[in-house]
């Protein structure tokens, strides 16, 4: 669960660490005002310190065991994904079984992002991208869709290979605020799976759009 772009145990990091700092606070100027009336030293209430410690070191170690189980669960993404392709005029397409993926319905969305991948660009800070609309998970099939090719970047009777991405972004988020593959990540969401298709753009007199590419299924 995320709430203002953190997860609920980095919100209890805070609270703890407010709370073990106002507690300083007021137990500090509570000794000198005792200090100035009794003239000794005050005993602090240790339990109270070792408590506030206890809980802090609690919620690290099970951050730990949550990042370590994430580590080491078995990647399912490989199952994500039963179509991808290409089809005139200009669709973009890609089908999603979003069985594994009910966990994250309450608080995330998915989303296709379509790139052309060439090897002197880096495909996280590419800016030349095509973006789905947002879909909600319900853990059936979706069919996932970004029509046109503006913004993607194109050479006609050039080999090309066109990228896939299947991305899982929390939704406070809007698709307008992704404008590179590394803004995933930035905003907390997760690129899930990536396919690609080979295509020939052909540049025709009578017509602008690509030829259809050969569906990959999965």
């Amino acid at each position: 669960m995320t709430f203002l772009g953190l997860e609920l145990k980095d919100w209890i990091f805070i609270v703890l660490g407010i709370g073990q700092l106002g507690y300083a606070a007021l137990t500090f100027h509570g000794d000198r005002a005792r200090i100035m009336r009794k003239g000794k030293q005050p005993r602090r209430p240790l339990v109270i310190i070792a408590l506030f410690m206890l809980l802090t070191w609690t919620v690290a170690g099970f951050d730990y065991y949550d990042r370590h189980k994430n580590a080491l669960r078995p990647d399912s993404s490989m199952a994500y994904v039963t179509y991808w392709g290409v089809t005139s005029p200009s669709t973009y397409s890609m089908i999603v079984d979003s069985a594994d993926l009910v966990e994250y319905k309450n608080d995330h969305k998915l989303m296709l992002i379509v790139r052309v991948d060439y090897s002197n660009v880096d495909r996280m800070t590419d800016k030349f991208i095509g973006k789905s609309d947002l879909y909600t998970i319900t853990g059936d099939k979706i069919l996932m869709a970004w029509v046109g090719n503006v913004g993607l970047r194109v050479v006609p009777n050039v080999p090309i290979t066109i990228e896939f991405n299947l991305v899982l972004l929390p939704s406070i988020y809007s698709a307008d605020q992704i404008v590179t593959l590394s803004d995933v990540e930035h905003l907390g969401g997760k690129i899930l799976r990536t396919v690609a298709a080979q295509s020939t753009f052909t540049l025709l007199p009578s017509s602008t759009s690509p030829p259809a590419v050969k569906p990959q299924v999965q």
